[in-house]
């Protein structure tokens, strides 16, 4: 091989040999920030979130409140029946000797492991005419005729009736209530009590209030 042929192959090696460096160091630099952006997105954002804070509990409370169950009127919310020892106008407004029953009767229950409520006693003459307002409205005057007296004829507003519940404590003072002197009045009522029983007996059950 001559010189000049030489020099020819060196000048024709040396512009391939720089453009093979220039895409090696372009591949190594693509592949550097391939990695460099993988390992920024799986690293920071798979981390594992603070927990939230519980969101407020939204429950109805089951303990008796003036601004609930001691409504003066003796008003009690269907969802929060009270105990017969409460203080409040609903229990304190009862007569005293039904009152005095009430109490005897459902500690022996709670002895007995039957936890005894009262869902209505002692109510106004303005509670009362709500309710019967109410119960036609929402059921219906027949429906009404059988199940709210109006206040001229109910015992509610003498303190001398109670509705008890859950339907357990209710059954329980079907069968005991009497050895107490209070007995169901009504057949259709299982929750509706009165002082009435004599000699621990209770007189024969009336089909309705309509009786």
């Amino acid at each position: 091989m001559n010189i000049d042929n030489a020099r020819s192959g060196s000048r024709f090696r040396s512009p391939l040999l720089w453009g093979l460096i220039i895409a090696a160091t372009a591949v190594s630099v693509a592949l550097t920030v391939a990695l460099v952006v993988t390992h920024l997105e799986s690293g920071p954002s798979s981390a594992t979130p603070a927990p939230s804070a519980s969101a407020p509990s939204t429950s109805a409370p089951l303990a008796s409140t003036p601004s609930a169950s001691g409504d003066v009127d003796g008003y009690i919310p269907d969802s929060d029946p009270i105990s017969p020892f409460a203080d409040v106008p609903a229990i304190q407004k009862l007569d005293d000797g039904l009152r005095t029953a009430v109490r005897s009767a459902t500690r022996r229950a709670q002895r007995e492991g039957v936890d005894v409520r009262i869902t209505s006693g002692w109510r106004s003459v303005a509670l009362q005419d709500r309710l019967r307002q109410q119960t036609i409205e929402e059921k219906g005057e027949e429906y009404a005729a059988t199940h709210v007296k109006p206040s001229t004829e109910s015992e509610h507003i003498h303190g001398r009736a109670v509705d008890i519940g859950p339907t357990d404590a209710a059954d329980w003072m079907s069968r005991r209530g009497a050895e107490f002197g209070l007995c169901q009045v009504y057949s259709n009522e299982l929750w509706h009590y009165e002082l009435i029983a004599k000699d621990g007996a209770c007189p024969p059950m009336r089909a309705d209030s309509t009786e």
